[in-house]
């Protein structure tokens, strides 16, 4: 007996070590909620993924998030991370056997846990060679992830599903959101329980297209050729071109592979090469130039930051020559989670706003290029409205007459650091007595440095600019200034009288050293 369990754990071990690990770059072309799950429609622990959200098996392990790890590992699961026969995940299940009984399973459905040192960074289900599944850390959602077909398959595998009549399309090598939902049709047809909108390619639905043999065993890198072109967008002498594969079904940003840029007089185009990764929710129009067109705003990667680069400084940032003119961002630090960076668009020539979604919450940032004009310290009263004990006086108001610019400086980051370890929080709303559904209710550490923030703005946008030139040299900041405010507003109710609400935290960056 013992020898048979000892034979038995050497044939597992050794089955173990022959069967591949995942290995080069996949991304997820589905998410899903999980079958056996209660949950409302929004999975917080999704934490940002979404489709098209890469991860890269290599000398270096690639997560989801933005995590990352150089010494990993991975080992089999004791306990089962997905659960195989939940219908929603039923597309990965398929067999070629429905359609042809010789043919071969693929699946080995391997339950694995992704370690980091000591720590376990991820858990997964591998489904074969080519797809996994990876369980959200709720348990509420999957994510299906896909190693990447490579041109030629997948051209083969869009004139397969013509020829079943399950795609219409343009033979592109691509498979865009039509030809998924045509893989998704034919996945039906293999036994799945569900008609998905997309689906991934498992090997067995390769093998029974027939394109099984074509699938590369290697890490297949991105294509950029072949593209059609979606749309140009002319600024002056300098044109930029967007392409890829559009679908009729999708939006034209949707379609967007790459993007190059030519110039007047020039017949070279030149490609954007951004920094990190970018998917199909990632690419924008109307965004692109700046209102008088000063400059292009180009994002780097799903998890920022921006870049603003100058139209004249744009041919020698595209050649490598010259850096961008301003790198706008959510300011981070290495112990912060990446945040999704999207929503971008000009508030002003000066002036871009985005926002950053990490971890179930989701921040308004505004970046200005010049010391925004206001007057007067327009937040102090409304503050003060929404929190009747807020210090006044000395303490709560900047005074560079008295302290000097460097001091007023220090003073405000002070009061925003002070604001980081004691922030507000959100809450239920009181609807009938004119408040959002969901609620932000700021601390006084918050809305002490707000005012102080709007009050020292209001004071730099109302001084003669070379006094402010003058003023500015001598704090020695070394960076912008940042800080946090809120929008406020009064409701009165009948019969209850008036309540103040503040809007959820903007965070403002300001350039100091370009003010006019």
């Amino acid at each position: 007996m013992m020898v048979g369990l000892l034979l038995a754990n050497l044939i597992a071990t050794a089955s173990f070590a022959a069967a591949t690990s995942p290995d080069g770059e996949y991304s997820v072309v589905a998410i899903r909620r999980a079958s056996d799950v209660a949950a409302g429609p929004d999975d917080p622990s999704l934490a940002g993924a979404v489709i098209g959200s890469r991860v890269a098996f290599g000398a270096e392990l690639l997560w989801l998030h933005g995590k990352t790890c150089t010494n990993w590992s991975v080992t089999e699961s004791t306990d089962p991370v997905a659960t195989v026969g939940d219908p929603i995940i039923s597309d990965t299940q398929v067999t070629a056997a429905r359609l042809n009984a010789a043919l071969p399973d693929h699946r080995v459905n391997r339950h694995l846990r992704l370690v980091c040192g000591q720590e376990t960074m991820g858990v997964l289900l591998q489904v074969d060679q080519r797809v996994l599944v990876v369980p959200s850390p709720s348990g509420a959602s999957y994510l299906i992830l896909e190693r990447r077909v490579g041109r030629a398959a997948a051209m083969t595998i869009e004139e397969a599903l013509t020829s079943a009549k399950l795609y219409d399309g343009p033979i592109t090598g691509h498979m865009g959101p039509a030809a998924r939902r045509g893989a998704a049709l034919f996945a039906g047809r293999l036994g799945a329980e569900f008609d998905f909108l997309g689906a991934p390619i498992t090997e067995n639905m390769a093998e029974a297209l027939g394109v099984h043999d074509l699938l590369p065993r290697e890490p297949v890198a991105e294509d950029n050729g072949g593209h059609q072109l979606i749309k140009t967008i002319f600024n002056g002498p300098v044109a930029a071109h967007f392409l890829g594969d559009p679908d009729p079904l999708f939006a034209a940003t949707y379609g967007v592979r790459a993007l190059e840029f030519s110039f007047e007089g020039d017949p070279q185009r030149f490609p954007f090469r951004p920094r990190g990764t970018l998917y199909y929710s990632d690419w924008y129009f109307d965004a692109l130039y700046s209102p008088g067109s000063d400059y292009v705003l180009l994002l780097q990667d799903r998890f920022g930051p921006y870049h603003l680069v100058r139209t004249g400084n744009l041919k020698p940032y595209l050649l490598g020559e010259a850096g961008a003119d301003f790198i706008v961002g959510r300011p981070g630090s290495p112990d912060l989670p990446a945040a999704v960076h999207a929503e971008a668009h000009w508030l002003s020539p000066e002036a871009v706003q985005f926002t950053a979604t990490c971890c179930g919450t989701t921040e308004l940032h505004r970046h200005y290029l010049a010391i925004p004009a206001m007057t007067g310290s327009p937040q102090s009263a409304a503050l003060a409205a929404l929190r009747p004990g807020l210090p006044t006086g000395p303490d709560a108001s900047p005074n560079p007459a008295n302290d000097g610019w460097p001091a007023t400086l220090r003073r405000l980051a002070k009061l925003n650091a002070t604001a980081r370890q004691m922030p507000g929080q959100w809450t239920e709303g009181n609807i009938a007595l004119g408040a959002d559904p969901q609620q932000y209710q700021p601390s006084e550490p918050e809305l002490i440095a707000a005012s102080y923030g709007d009050m020292l703005i209001a004071m730099l946008s109302g001084m003669d600019p070379a006094a402010r030139a003058d003023a500015l040299r001598s704090t020695e900041h070394g960076g912008p200034l940042r800080y946090t405010r809120f929008d406020t507003r009064e409701v009165k109710v009948m019969g209850s009288g008036l309540y103040h609400y503040a809007s959820a935290p903007q965070f403002i960056t300001v350039e100091l050293g370009t003010g006019r």
